[in-house]
């Protein structure tokens, strides 16, 4: 078996974002290290597609990535941004050097995943602006019984925002305002998210929608 994880952007408008996500744990919490892909890996640059032979660990939609090679430098901070099949992947990161050597690995790392990245969302205004950060008005999750869903705002050092637990729950944070981004150092305007509480021999779903707006 292998972890299942969704993201379904439901609303993108010049304001409003709606993101629902949903997943099963049965192998692992959310994002662990591991091989995703190993020699035959090819990219080029300006493709955000990464094509590879693949490794023991089955990528997770979101997860950061490092990529390993004796000749060339690939771009820090690249996550996963779809996953079309075993073998190919979409990235965040577009400017991946052109690579065709026999001995690169595609390596997934452990803790955090991407679930809202305000620069891979639409526009605010026909300029082209885009936003920056995003405000929370409002989240409805079901999680299962004994797991956990984390949410953060990114930074150097991740702000936590909750800790989701139990079924058919919901926060409104919309009539104070909005849950803004309060991330110091090395904010990055992404919310992300792990989960905890997987154990051994356990299937564990969660489903949570964020109701959100771009600033």
């Amino acid at each position: 078996m292998a972890n299942i994880s969704t993201q379904q952007l439901l609303v993108d408008g010049p304001r409003n974002v709606v993101i629902k996500l949903s997943g099963i744990v049965d192998t692992s919490d959310v994002a662990v290290t591991g091989t995703i892909g190993a020699s035959g890996f090819t990219t080029t640059t300006g493709s955000k597609t990464v094509v590879f032979v693949a490794g023991a660990l089955v990528p997770t939609l979101g997860q950061y990535l490092t990529f390993g090679d004796t000749a060339a430098t690939f771009v820090a901070g690249t996550y996963v941004t779809s996953i079309i099949s075993a073998t190919s992947i979409t990235v965040s990161n577009a400017a991946l050097k052109d690579n065709a050597a026999a001995a690169v690995t595609i390596t997934g790392t452990t803790g955090v995943v991407v679930l809202l990245d305000p620069a891979k969302l639409s526009a605010l205004d026909h300029n082209g602006t885009l936003a920056t950060r995003l405000i929370i008005d409002h989240i409805d999750y079901n999680v299962e019984p004994l797991l956990t869903v984390n949410l953060y705002w990114e930074a150097t050092a991740n702000t936590f925002i909750h800790s989701l637990v139990n079924s058919g729950d919901e926060i409104d944070y919309k009539k104070v305002g909005g849950l803004w981004n309060n991330a110091g150092a090395g904010i990055t305007g992404k919310l992300v998210y792990s989960t905890q509480g997987w154990s051994a021999s356990a299937l564990l779903s969660y489903t949570v929608i964020l109701h959100c707006r771009k600033r």
